[in-house]
């Protein structure tokens, strides 16, 4: 299951003796989190080392199971998001549930969860009961719109902080243009992951526990803040910026990241760059559509590939504009080793994405295939300090959930 990722034509599985540590070995995580931040940000965590218990409601589990393309019965937004993690399958509303889970937590650095205002609290985990069980813990938030304000009790997603923070109208000439992939939502759970790093090692260094939270919302207005510089101390609303143009070429598209005398060298019209009405930086800038209508017919005459070995040999910004068939059979891509195969023991073997980051000395990786659900509830509640009596009697009485790869014919059966 490794993704041996290579530099320099070096295996990193042989480039130190440090090959088997990772830097949040030791660290337990107890994940509550479901949709797309908080589960990329303890996939992260889990591929980082840490114990990911992944806290999950009984059969059938969380919406990721059962929402979106499923394969073989899976769902692929379970097998992107959730590797590197151990499931247990609790009924936390059940008294006797909701006592195991705090005994997990009692012992555990760190909880995240992004369940709406209220739900925590009705739980007894929200910050001030976890840190009365725990004081030394961090505590990981991700919401929609924030802690306080008028907003911060709605539903939040990544379409409505987009549409809110004004990304949504940056892109288009009239109607507001939404994202093709879920740019809020993984931006946040950046955030979240670096929060909750960084809380970690206060936690380490200082021997203090703390409260973090993260919102849709805040990061999607820091994701802006180039364009926020530029509106707030200029008025400037920088949509089209002068140097970022797609062209169209005789039998596709291409990314263009040059200034316009540049581009008056690569179509070969050095003589535009001087043109009175573009001759400074200013009017190049002011009078973009004109010039983009005088060049744009010259991309046209070649096809991708010529533009691809003109702009290479004159070392300019450049890069094809491609369908997901050509991005990951690109040379390129192919190259970071950033894909990988898994085998799962009902959906076969399935493919997925690996590391996108280097490391010299603690090489990464998924340490696991993606959890069935309540695939290690019996393991994780015998940690928690229950008796094999007891656990037999949470399963039986149906306040947890153990997947049983092949399970009698009850009517009840295991989501993988």
């Amino acid at each position: 299951m490794q993704n041996d990722r290579t530099c320099d034509g070096h295996r990193l599985s042989a480039l130190t003796e440090h090959s088997n540590m990772r830097p949040l070995d030791g660290i337990k995580v107890i994940d509550f989190t479901d949709w797309e931040t908080g589960p990329l940000a303890t996939q992260f965590l889990g591929d980082f080392g840490a114990d990911i218990i992944k806290v999950e409601q009984p059969d059938p589990g969380g919406w990721h199971r059962s929402f979106g393309v499923m394969l073989n019965g899976i769902n692929t937004f379970h097998l992107a998001l959730n590797h590197s993690k151990r499931s247990i399958s609790l009924d936390l509303k059940h008294p006797d549930g909701n006592a195991a889970i705090k005994n997990l937590v009692a012992e555990a650095d760190c909880v995240l969860h992004n369940f709406r205002p209220g739900v925590m609290e009705r739980l007894g985990l929200d910050y001030e009961s976890v840190r009365n069980l725990n004081p030394g813990i961090v505590y990981g938030e991700c919401s929609g719109w924030g802690m306080s304000g008028t907003w911060a009790n709605r539903p939040g997603q990544d379409l409505l902080a987009l549409a809110l923070t004004g990304a949504l109208k940056m892109v288009g000439d009239d109607a507001p243009q939404p994202s093709a992939n879920y740019k809020a939502d993984y931006i946040a759970g950046m955030h979240l992951l670096s929060a909750t790093l960084a809380a970690l090692i206060a936690k380490i260094r200082f021997g203090v526990g703390q409260r973090i939270h993260v919102s849709l919302l805040a990061s999607q207005v820091h994701n802006q803040l180039q364009e926020a510089e530029a509106y707030l101390n200029c008025d400037f609303l920088d949509r089209d910026p002068q140097r970022y143009r797609l062209f169209e070429t005789a039998d596709g598209w291409i990314a263009v990241g040059v200034n316009f005398p540049e581009i008056c060298e690569l179509v070969e019209r050095p003589a535009l760059a001087s043109d009175p009405r573009f001759d400074t930086a200013h009017k190049a800038l002011d009078r973009r559509d004109e010039w983009c209508e005088i060049v744009a017919p010259l991309f046209r005459e070649h096809p991708t590939a010529h533009w691809d070995d003109k702009f290479r040999d004159m070392n300019s910004m450049f890069a094809p504009v491609l369908s997901y068939d050509e991005a990951f059979d690109h040379p390129q891509v192919r190259e970071l080793s950033l894909m990988t195969e898994i085998e799962h023991p009902h959906g076969g073997t399935f493919k997925g994405l690996g590391m996108p980051m280097y490391f010299s000395e603690t090489p990464m990786s998924m340490t696991s295939r993606p959890p069935a659900l309540g695939e290690h509830t019996e393991e994780i509640l015998t940690e928690a300090g229950l008796s094999t009596d007891e656990i037999a009697t949470m399963i039986r009485d149906r306040i947890a959930f153990q997947y049983n790869p092949d399970p009698p014919d009850t009517g009840r059966k295991g989501d993988a």
